[in-house]
C-alpha cells in the first residue's frame, strides 16, 4: 500500500499502536499549521528591505531563521521570535515578533547600527532612524582576547557577568533586575572590519530579551584595549544598562505603536490579515 509522505508516518504509528488515528491526525495538522505559520512569519519579516546610506558598498542581509525564540507567560505571550540583519557579518538590526493570547500581536525593530538606517516594506510600517543604534566603548582592565575561539567565548561570558547588568522599568515599583542569558544569541568571527570575535548577549525577563549586550574583540589593540562593548534595548519598556556601576543605557517606556525620539526603536502591531497578505 502506498501513502503520500504526509500520511506515511501516521499510518506507521497506527500499525505499531503508538497513538489513536484521530490524535495522530490532529498532531499532524497542528505540526503543519505551526510550520506554515513560521514560514509566514519569515516572509513577513523579509518584506522589510534595510538600507544603510553611509555603507553603499555593503548590503544588509537578513538571516534565514530566527536567532532566538522565547516565551513570556507574565505578558501572556504565546511565543516570540528574534530575527537579525547583519552588515559585513556584524549585527545591524533586530526584529522581534510575537503573538499574544489576550492583546494585539506585536513586533519591534531595534537598530544595532553605528550609523542611521532605513527600512521599507510593502506590508509593514516604514522605519528610518535618526541616530546610531549603538555606540561602542572600550572595556577597561581585561586581558587581550585569547587566540583560541573556545577560550574567547569563555572570556566574553566572564566579561558580561563581571562588568554588566540591566534593569527593566527602573525607578518604578515594577523595577526588575534582568537575567543574563549566558549563551550568545549570535556570534561572529574574523570579520573584514577588524573584529576578531563578537558575541551578542541578551538580558531577559524569563527568556524574553529586553536588553542586548554586544561584545567585540578587535585587533590591533585600540585605545589600550582589545575589548569593546555596546548596549541597546529590545523592549518598549524603560531599561537601564550598567557597565562597571555606570549607567551607559537609559530609555523611557514607549507609548503604544510608537517610536523613541531618535527612531532607533519602533513598536508596531500586526494581525492574521497582515501575515497572510
Amino acid at each position: 500500500m502506498q501513502f503520500p509522505n504526509s500520511l506515511r508516518s501516521i499510518y506507521l504509528a497506527l500499525m505499531i499502536g503508538n497513538c489513536s488515528g484521530i490524535a495522530c491526525f490532529s498532531e499532524e495538522i497542528a505540526a503543519t499549521s505551526q510550520a506554515d505559520y513560521r514560514e509566514d512569519l519569515k516572509r513577513l519579516v523579509a518584506s522589510y528591505e534595510l538600507k544603510v546610506p553611509d555603507k553603499h558598498d555593503s548590503k544588509p542581509i537578513l538571516l534565514d531563521n530566527p536567532i532566538f525564540s522565547w516565551t513570556n507567560p507574565r505578558r501572556t505571550s504565546e511565543g516570540g521570535s528574534l530575527f537579525l540583519w547583519t552588515l559585513s557579518g556584524r549585527p545591524l538590526a533586530t526584529m522581534g515578533i510575537w503573538k499574544m493570547s489576550d492583546s494585539p500581536n506585536g513586533y519591534e525593530l531595534q537598530s544595532l547600527s553605528t550609523t542611521p538606517l532605513t527600512a521599507e516594506s510593502d506590508r509593514l510600517s516604514s522605519w528610518a532612524t535618526k541616530a546610531p543604534g549603538v555606540v561602542f566603548a572600550n572595556i577597561e582592565g581585561e586581558d587581550e582576547a585569547n587566540i583560541n575561539p573556545r577560550l574567547r567565548l569563555a572570556q566574553m561570558r566572564s566579561i558580561a557577568l563581571k562588568h554588566f547588568s540591566a534593569t527593566l522599568d527602573p525607578d518604578t515599583p515594577e523595577s526588575e533586575n534582568l537575567r543574563l542569558i549566558s549563551t550568545p544569541v549570535f556570534r561572529y568571527v574574523d570579520m573584514p572590519t577588524g573584529v576578531v570575535d563578537g558575541a551578542m548577549f541578551a538580558f531577559a525577563q524569563d527568556t524574553d530579551p529586553e536588553v542586548f549586550l554586544i561584545l567585540e574583540a578587535r585587533k590591533p589593540v585600540d585605545n589600550g584595549s582589545s575589548w569593546f562593548f555596546a548596549m541597546a534595548p529590545s523592549t518598549s519598556h524603560g531599561v537601564k544598562g550598567i557597565y562597571q556601576e555606570k549607567v551607559v543605557l537609559s530609555t523611557i517606556r514607549v507609548m503604544v505603536a510608537s517610536s523613541r525620539d531618535n527612531g532607533t526603536y519602533m513598536l508596531r502591531f500586526w494581525n492574521d490579515k497582515t501575515i497572510k497578505k
